[in-house]
């Protein structure tokens, strides 16, 4: 069990007692996506002067098991047996050949093609839900089957612009869009449910819809990070929205300044369940553990 966290262009692990450097990439500005699959974990840079998939198996990162599949800016590992990479430059969604017998990743050239290349967006996300691969762009998501198979109706007009603002809960898939929040039933159309929070939905600035990020609690609650935001007069430096999912119920808090969240998992170290946040100051910081975070007031 460990804790990857990427600070500038290092990736490094957390082993429950010390952080130790496994990775450089060649750039800072490119997020790395993980997903786990095979007893390893995928990690892609972004596919415009990023780095190729490789692969950490708890000590090292090497190019081991990872086919031929591309350098890519999302990727989601085990969903129909494949490896997939999304490449957001050429509209591409890459797959690897059907994981055989040991468990070897081989093929990775074969890709799906222009997913409604004439809408002006580009890839935004990878999600596997039941039954499907969820693949986002800023106002559509598509359902995908299989190597073949292709929802022909993806939902229109709603999107996200943030992997990290995705939340799976107990009852669903959760996500940002500039339009508000809304909860995906897989199978159905996503439904707004941030009407009661209009204002502060509106007043998260278009240069921080990407970097949106949300965790659930593991039990009835879902937090989403919007940045700095100006409501009725009132300016929220680092603004925090919670939704709880058995009352609807939406509360809203303030990080201290300095502290700004640009990525948030729910952390289980065996001991405890926690809500863990990265910072874009380089920090990770352990939230909700009390009055206080990070030994600042909220």
């Amino acid at each position: 069990r460990q804790l990857l966290a990427q600070v500038g262009n290092t990736i490094s692990a957390w082993n429950g007692a010390t952080w130790s450097n496994v990775r450089t990439l060649t750039s800072s500005t490119n997020k790395a996506r993980y997903s786990q699959f095979l007893n390893y974990t995928y990690t892609v840079n972004g596919s415009v002067g990023g780095d190729p998939i490789q692969t950490y198996n708890g000590a090292t990162y090497s190019a081991t098991n990872v086919g031929s599949l591309p350098a890519g800016d999302y990727v989601q590992a085990g969903f129909e047996g494949r490896v997939w990479v999304a490449k957001a430059n050429e509209d591409r969604l890459y797959y690897s050949d059907i994981v055989t017998t040991g468990g070897l990743i081989t093929g990775g050239l074969e890709y799906i093609e222009k997913l409604s290349p004439q809408d002006g967006q580009s890839f935004t996300a990878l999600y596997r839900v039941p039954r499907a691969l969820l693949v986002f762009k800023q106002n559509n998501i598509y359902r995908v089957y299989g190597a073949a198979s292709l929802d022909p109706y993806p939902a229109y007009n709603v999107g996200t612009f943030s992997q990290e603002s995705i939340v799976e809960a107990k009852d669903g898939l959760y996500f940002h869009h500039s339009s508000g929040f809304y909860k995906f039933s897989y199978d159905g159309q996503p439904l707004e449910i941030s009407r009661r929070i209009k204002p502060f939905v509106n007043a998260i600035p278009r240069s921080y819809y990407e970097n949106v990020t949300g965790a659930y609690d593991g039990k009835d609650a879902i937090t989403w990070s919007i940045g700095s935001v100006t409501v009725d007069g009132v300016t929220y430096a680092n603004c925090q929205v919670r939704y709880t999912i058995s009352t609807q119920v939406w509360t809203t808090s303030d990080l201290a300044v300095g502290v700004t969240p640009n990525a948030m998992i729910t952390y289980d170290s065996r001991n405890v369940i926690a809500h863990i946040i990265g910072t874009t100051q380089g920090g990770v910081f352990k939230q909700e553990t009390g009055f206080t975070d990070n030994g600042t007031d909220i």
